[in-house]
């Protein structure tokens, strides 16, 4: 057999490192994250902490010493140096002055560009020739092929990174360089060929090493989000999801698998509420995917720990609205999952981030959700009468919609449940599919020619609509939307303040949930507004009597017809442009009076 495909700088960083280790017996590590330049809140970085309570857990030595971090969107948040530099001037300070022997990066969604600066920044370095750069997070899971053409002298962890950083701080200490046997990585062989490592399942039922609070008592200073999990993956299949990609590992037979939703030992999540309690932590929220719809046994013993240590801090999760209720389900099961609902509130439980997406059955059915619009309505009155606030996920606009799918997500938001509309609920009424990488929405795109280019985040595609109309309608709501997300957003954050939070304030609350739904309901007369704007023709009549997505009803050869029909309505219709400014003077004094309400905070 030949000798395996390896990359010969990289080998030469492992035997460096090695050597010196051997000497002193001392190997330094900095942890740091990229800061995503949309995302200006200080948050207690989850990925972080978890690296480093593994390593110290396998590895005593780090209990003390040899592990820093660098998180620069906590220590700088909203100051002008994030806001000029991106924290790049930061991290490179903190780096010089330690000249670790690992770099461990943490590169979310949005911080592509960030993180090209740094790894640019870093080949200019002298001394970082001789230190081992590991990437990870989203960007390094999805995008490691791209990555890794850019920048060949860098690994790039696959999934979650526990056992990747283990393996190599393993490698060092056993003076070996042939980094082949690090589990979950991706790098370029000297031939420039893309080497993907055995993917090893890392299995959360069987820790309970608590994350590394290093950077916590900063957090608390800058008052930040404090988020971490108590579950990993996810059972369910959406079509635009790609949290699948993040949870496969390879059997003895080679073969790839998914390992589904695991949740960590509930004893570990309620040790963790303890520390935090003892450091005066009112709220925090639950980065799981899906807290745990899987297996209720495991929430019910996770609240009943709650409930007996007397835990005091609010907390947020996120679960499937099928959870709850559905047709197949039990009226005793139904019972049962209530009554568990029940001792999460009493667990101090506040709000539920819960993946509605759509009310159109078509739709539904595109995305993969399993279940019909009845589900989402039954559920979410269970919810609100157990006196939990859901935050739902709705995104009623995709490449396939149809007017009709539109118009029957736009009566599903403004519909009530228990007295409370429901546009009031979601984060925005008008959210538009992004097609990201790894997922099967991707995949049926690229099959209907409408997949263009990935986009400069290295996660999202630049993608069409089947239908031209709709097209303009999305790129008009997404300007919309774009124009004054600033505004919008931080004051949404208000309706999200737990009432035990020190910035908790009853009639900012009051005021910010007052002009949330103005603005919602804005938007929803906007997007119907446009979408009327054009004549009802035959083929949307078709669409209608059929209840049939735009995707299965007509021939490639039929469509092509149907599309340049569109194409001319679009062309010919006037109103669009005058609608956009008469709803841009409507949305004005609501804009203004947010800004005032900021202003009042600030």
């Amino acid at each position: 057999m030949g000798r395996r495909a390896s990359n010969s700088l990289i080998e030469k960083r492992f035997t460096a490192i090695g050597t010196k280790y051997s000497k002193n017996q001392n190997l330094d590590i900095s942890l740091l994250t990229v800061p995503s330049p949309s995302y200006d809140v200080p948050t207690f970085n989850l990925s972080l902490a978890e690296l480093a309570g593994y390593l110290r857990h396998r590895h005593q030595e780090f209990c003390q010493e040899g592990i820093s971090f660098i998180e620069p969107d906590i220590s700088l948040s909203s100051t002008v140096e994030l806001k000029e530099t991106n924290g790049l001037d930061f991290i490179l300070e903190k780096l010089n002055q330690k000249k670790p022997h690992i770099i461990g990066i943490s590169a979310k969604i949005g911080a592509t560009q960030n993180l090209y600066h740094l790894l640019n920044s870093l080949k200019k370095i002298p001394w970082t020739k001789d230190s081992i750069i590991l990437v990870g997070n989203v960007l390094a899971t999805f995008s490691h092929d791209i990555l890794s053409k850019k920048f060949p002298e860098a690994l790039y962890t696959i999934g979650d990174g526990e056992l990747t950083l283990d393996s190599v701080v393993s490698l060092i200490k056993n003076k070996k360089s042939n980094f082949y046997d690090v589990e979950n990585i991706a790098f370029r062989s000297d031939d420039f060929q893309l080497i993907k490592t055995k993917r090893k399942k890392f299995d959360h039922t069987k820790q309970f090493w608590l994350p590394a609070f290093d950077s916590l008592d900063e957090c608390l200073r800058k008052k930040a989000d404090i988020t971490f999990r108590a579950t990993t993956g996810c059972s369910a299949s959406c079509t635009f999801c790609s949290i699948n990609l993040l949870n496969r590992y390879q059997d003895d037979k080679g073969q790839i698998k998914n390992y589904g939703w695991q949740a960590f030992p509930p004893e570990r999540t309620a040790e963790i509420f303890k520390v935090l309690s003892e450091k005066k932590v009112a709220s925090i929220n639950f980065a799981d995917d899906e807290f745990g719809n899987v297996n209720f046994s495991f929430i019910e013993d996770l609240a009943d720990r709650l409930i007996a240590q007397n835990n005091t801090i609010t907390f947020n999760i996120s679960m499937r609205l099928d959870a709850f209720w559905s047709s197949k389900m039990t009226k005793v099961e139904q019972d049962r999952r209530r009554k568990i609902l029940k001792k999460l509130k009493r667990a101090k439980l506040k709000s539920m981030f819960v993946g509605a997406e759509s009310a159109s059955p078509t739709q539904l059915l595109r995305y993969g959700k399993g279940y019909l619009k009845e589900v989402n309505i039954r559920s979410l009155e269970i919810i609100l009468q157990e006196g939990v606030m859901p935050q739902i996920g709705f995104i009623p606009i995709d490449h396939f919609s149809n007017r009709w799918e539109l118009q029957e997500n736009m009566d599903f938001l403004k519909s009530e449940i228990n007295s409370i509309p429901l546009y009031r609920l979601v984060s925005s009424p008008i959210n538009v599919m992004r097609v990201q990488r790894e997922t099967g929405y991707k995949m049926f795109m690229e099959k209907k020619g409408l997949l263009g280019p990935i986009e400069d985040n290295l996660t999202f595609y630049h993608a069409d609509f089947m239908d031209p109309r709709i097209k303009v309608v999305a790129d008009m709501l997404s300007e919309w939307y774009r124009d004054v997300i600033d505004v919008r957003y931080k004051v949404l954050q208000f309706l999200r303040i737990s009432k035990d939070n020190s910035f908790y304030n009853e009639r900012f609350f009051l005021w910010s949930e007052k002009l949330i739904s103005k603005q919602h309901l804005l938007d929803i007369r906007y997007l119907e507004n446009l979408v009327e704007s054009f004549p009802v023709d035959e083929f949307d009549l078709q669409l209608k009597e059929n209840k049939r997505p735009i995707a299965s009803l007509f021939s490639s050869e039929n469509f092509s017809k149907v599309q340049k029909k569109w194409q001319k309505d679009l062309v010919e219709n006037s109103k669009l442009h005058v609608i956009k400014n008469d709803f841009i003077k409507k949305r004005t004094p609501i804009i203004s009076e947010m800004r005032e309400l900021l202003e009042f905070v600030c």
